[in-house]
């Protein structure tokens, strides 16, 4: 079959019907392509409309994983705060025992220091006494004198044997007696 132009067709009352028929063909194919179109278009639309829906479930989702995880990091901070809290009222608590510990023992101390220098009071060599330190004076080095006994003002104030009116301290010398003199 050979190509004809279009000019080279002349219509006939033959070819009328033909030519209407593909005249009908033509926009039946025509309104079939336009309602191909209108569908794509629509599907196009209705996809669009699909996508801009499962766009807005998945912020939605998303929205809502975020407050969730959110509430959760929050109830975490809540919890370790708490939990610090607890922590440092311990602590408060262990030191507050320790310093009040520490408290009694430093008033112990100083109530024993107290008696210590009490009694060192009271221990001091009497001025009747002939110490160390005297006879360093006269015969040169000696061993150190001995602590007094803790009761010595109680002897030293007790009646003496031998006169009954009068004190230990006002008839006797308390006198030391070193293993070595100048040695």
């Amino acid at each position: 079959m050979t190509a004809l132009s279009p000019l080279s067709i002349k219509p006939t009352l033959a070819t009328a019907p033909v030519l209407e028929h593909i005249k009908q063909d033509l926009k039946l194919e025509m309104e079939h392509r336009l309602t191909q179109k209108e569908e794509i278009k629509a599907l196009n639309g209705h996809n669009e409309q699909l996508l801009q829906e499962k766009l807005f479930q998945e912020k939605e989702k998303l929205a809502a994983e975020y407050l969730e995880k959110q509430k959760q990091l929050l109830a975490e901070k809540e919890a370790y705060l708490a939990e610090q809290q607890t922590q440092r009222q311990v602590k408060e608590t262990r030191l507050s025992d320790q310093k009040e510990k520490l408290t009694t023992q430093i008033q112990a101390i100083e109530t024993e220091k107290t008696k210590k220098t009490s009694q060192q009071k009271q221990l001091e060599i009497p001025s009747m006494a002939f110490g160390s330190v005297e006879l360093e004076k006269y015969f040169g080095k000696v061993d150190p004198a001995p602590p007094l006994p803790a009761n010595i003002e109680q002897i030293l104030n007790s009646p003496c044997h031998y006169w009954q009116d009068k004190k230990v301290r006002e008839t006797h010398l308390l006198f030391y007696v070193p293993r070595r003199v100048n040695g």
